[in-house]
């Protein structure tokens, strides 16, 4: 006779309320498990997933491993899972779920704005945000040395400012 909790052991379910409440536990002790993990939806899907980014990065680029939920269609409706179920409802056609070629023609024109610096962009505004934050909380004496009509400001795209501050205390 087997027991839910020994069940669980082997398929642990994922995605329901408990482990909503401590996902970054349950995934910690999943990745200490191994880099690939047979789990459960709450609905009873049984799905593989990948902990490890490389190995990621290996099953999503695999020609046999497909990300377009069609192609599973019957499993998907059995166990219930409703987001699947017709085109462009829930999951639907998007780029993170369709297969070459269709990923290929949906990727190419965003992939300019998922380049290291677009995407690092916000990262560098905060940062510079915070230090001119920090600088004049701590050294409240600073003006700006000048008019700042004579300031040269940066051309491009992504961050706009002065290229030197010209300060004095």
């Amino acid at each position: 006779m087997t027991t839910v909790a020994a069940d669980e052991q082997r398929t642990p379910l994922i995605n329901d309320a408990a482990f909503k409440a401590e996902a970054h536990a349950r995934y910690a002790g999943l990745r200490g498990r191994g880099r690939v993990q047979r789990v459960r939806q709450p609905r009873g899907l049984d799905l593989y997933l990948v902990l490890d980014y490389e190995l990621a990065r290996v099953a999503l680029t695999h020609p046999d491993l497909l990300k377009d939920p069609g192609t599973g269609r019957e499993a998907l409706d059995a166990a219930g899972v409703l987001a699947y179920q017709g085109r462009g409802q829930g999951f639907g056609s998007h780029m993170l779920m369709s297969d070459p070629p269709d990923h290929a023609r949906l990727r190419g024109p965003v992939a300019r704005s998922f380049t290291p610096r677009r995407v690092g962009a916000p990262l560098a505004r905060l940062e510079g945000t915070v230090a001119l934050h920090t600088l004049l909380h701590r050294l409240p004496g600073l003006r700006l040395a000048g008019t700042g009509k004579d300031l040269t400001w940066t051309q491009g795209g992504i961050m706009h400012g002065p290229l030197a501050l010209p300060v004095r205390i």
